[in-house]
């Protein structure tokens, strides 16, 4: 497993932390009570195109890009009858009529998430977008530059 240097920031759900790794395959959590480590797969479909969100309830989830929809997957916990695993599509959002210009679909990806407000960022070719998980609401937030990089954060004040 590649730890290496990433860019996806990390996301903190419960009682652990979770970080895209390994080419973003797999993902790494590290259980913050236990002070343990263990991997998760992320879909098999998804391998290198996707990241992990919080969904709207709290729970981990996963959000990966195919044939431009963006497909919303959540983490059960293993129970008395039931093993861990990812709960198949629990949303798909499709973004070839969502986003405001369809034209620019050549090279969609998944530019990051804001933990906590249900928001993904996607990236074409020429824009910056936002997603709402909840509503699937997409908006245009910005027009990228060439080699224009962009960080999400959250302000706040206690």
């Amino acid at each position: 497993m590649e730890l290496g240097s990433h860019t996806s920031p990390s996301l903190h759900v419960g009682d652990a932390l979770y970080f895209m790794v390994d080419s973003s395959s797999k993902i790494l959590r590290y259980d913050l009570a236990g002070m343990t480590v263990s991997v998760i797969d992320v879909p098999e479909e998804y391998g290198r195109v996707g990241t992990v969100v919080m969904l709207e309830d709290g729970r981990l989830g996963f959000a990966g890009l195919v044939d431009h929809s963006l497909y919303l997957w959540s983490w059960q916990e293993a129970g008395a009858d039931s093993a861990a695993g990812w709960e198949e599509y629990c949303r798909v959002i499709e973004l070839a009529t969502a986003l405001p210009v369809p034209g620019m679909l050549v090279s969609l990806r998944i530019a990051g998430f804001i933990e906590g407000t249900g928001t993904i960022f996607l990236s074409t070719n020429a824009d910056l977008f936002t997603v709402k998980i909840k509503s699937g609401r997409v908006k245009k937030v910005a027009k990228k530059e060439r080699s224009q990089k962009y960080r999400q954060y959250v302000s706040f004040v206690s």
